[in-house]
């Protein structure tokens, strides 16, 4: 009877054994959990998930977590690009979950758009700081590219004066002519209005002179380094002198004669035909596109005027002095090393300081056609400028758009459509106008463009 009931209590008493030896288990694992919240006491053959289910493994959010190995990055395409462009970048030890990686352009922060364990996609954003070292941060550690991503500035179109809301947009009536003085302040050759308007930073418009007598056809104005305005008068075949303080006087030409001819001379002893676009260099000296005689013109400071470059032929030949030809030159600008680049007909060509002229782009007819420079088409530029990197901003006159020459060479169309000339701010590529004349470039880049038809000055920046 004795053995019966042993029989009976042993299983009873093997269960309690292991009930027991289970809750000392769980105390023991109890106390693992408290030292190191949600992991095991065991890292080997863990997933991230059981390691830090709501947290990228890193060693701040998980101590005794597997550290994860630090990213790379291999390669990104495109390596240079416009804002909105799609940039992916290809390397190592990537997050496939979005929220655990960032990535950062010159250190401007990018929107993910996929994420994979080698490779990431993201939008390029709209910020002109973003040359520089493309980064990836995934948990705590970061990868930092080996060659810098280059960003392509976008141009932006907006009006700066002229119709604006509450504006009296008659008062402008043909804008040709822009200048930048040294205090910032726009001038503003307003051709059938007989005037040259004065623009604040703010876009405030003014008059500074006028009256027909006194300016005939205001085309094209150039500041010296005295805040002295020269104004081709295009009527009149003279330049005109503007002191700071509106007295106007001839500056070289016959005075009000109104006979177009040809003479170099001093003063009032030299003749011009139509004078047009001008530019001065950093002597003083005044370069003048003799738009009727098909030569450019030099003044000196002292007012001496002698022929630079054109035999007076109309043409299309290139060469020294006047054995080069012209064909109608009209707008102008100079570089630093004392280049002048004159809009001709539909070409562009290049004088040196040494009087050697060369076409550098555009064709015998008028077209458009971006590309390099044998390639490249205009349709009657007639404004031209040049920023400090050597790109020259071209006013496609007839296409209505604004071209842009690299000094690598090549031709692009920055703002301006295909269609007829309208009135359109935004994007570039949106953007339009109506026979934009002449441009004018201020100190941080942005481009100012007399635009004719649409009576208006619009402004371009780069974002």
């Amino acid at each position: 009877m004795m053995k019966k009931k042993l029989y009976i209590a042993l299983p009873f008493l093997l269960a309690l054994s292991l009930l027991l030896s289970c809750e000392n288990n769980d105390n023991d694992n109890s106390g693992n959990d408290n030292n190191d919240s949600n992991n095991s006491s065991n890292p080997i053959n863990r997933s991230e998930e059981t390691l830090c289910p709501n947290n990228p493994c890193d060693d701040k959010t998980a101590p005794n977590a597997v550290p994860r190995i630090a990213p790379s990055i291999v390669e990104f395409s495109p390596s240079e690009a416009a804002f909105g462009a799609t940039l992916t970048l290809r390397g190592e030890n990537f997050s496939a979950v979005l929220a655990e990686n960032s990535v950062a352009l010159n250190g401007v922060a990018a929107n993910i758009l996929s994420a994979r364990p080698n490779e990431i996609t993201i939008e390029v954003p709209q910020n002109k700081h973003c040359t520089g070292l493309v980064s990836v941060t995934t948990g705590s550690q970061t990868a930092v590219s080996e060659v810098a991503f280059t960003y392509v500035p976008t141009a932006f179109v907006s009006t700066f004066a002229g119709g604006l809301p509450g504006s009296n947009s008659s008062s402008w009536v043909q804008p040709r002519g822009i200048a930048i003085g040294a205090d910032g302040h726009f001038y503003v050759a307003d051709t059938l209005d007989y005037s040259i308007r004065r623009i604040s930073p703010d876009g405030e418009s003014s008059t500074f002179v006028n009256g027909a007598a006194l300016l005939g056809l205001p085309r094209d104005i150039a500041i010296d380094l005295q805040g002295n305005l020269y104004v081709t008068d295009y009527l009149y075949h003279r330049i005109r002198k503007i002191s700071p303080h509106g007295e106007i006087s001839t500056f070289a030409g016959a005075d009000s004669s109104g006979l177009e001819s040809f003479a170099d001379g001093i003063g009032s002893e030299a003749r011009f035909a139509h004078p047009f676009g001008m530019q001065i260099d950093a002597a003083g000296n005044l370069y003048v596109a003799d738009f009727g005689n098909h030569r450019i013109r030099k003044i000196t400071p002292a007012g001496e005027v002698s022929t630079f470059a054109g035999s007076g032929t109309q043409g299309e030949a290139d060469g020294i002095g006047a054995l080069a030809q012209l064909n109608r030159p009209a707008a102008m600008a100079i570089d630093a090393a004392g280049n002048l680049y004159v809009t001709d007909s539909h070409r562009i060509r290049k004088i040196t300081p040494a009087g050697e002229v060369s076409t550098l782009a555009g064709k015998a007819e008028g077209g458009h056609a971006d590309g390099p420079l044998n390639e490249a088409e205009f349709n009657n530029p007639l404004g031209l400028a040049i920023d400090a990197l050597g790109n020259l901003y071209v006013a496609d006159t007839h296409n209505n758009r604004i071209r842009k020459i690299t000094p690598a060479g090549e031709v692009s169309t920055l703002a301006g459509t295909d269609e007829g000339g309208g009135y359109v701010d935004g994007l570039g590529s949106q953007a339009q106008f109506y026979s934009p004349h002449s441009i004018a470039i201020d100190t941080d880049g942005n481009l100012y463009v007399t635009d004719y038809y649409d009576k208006r000055i619009r402004k371009i920046t780069f974002e």
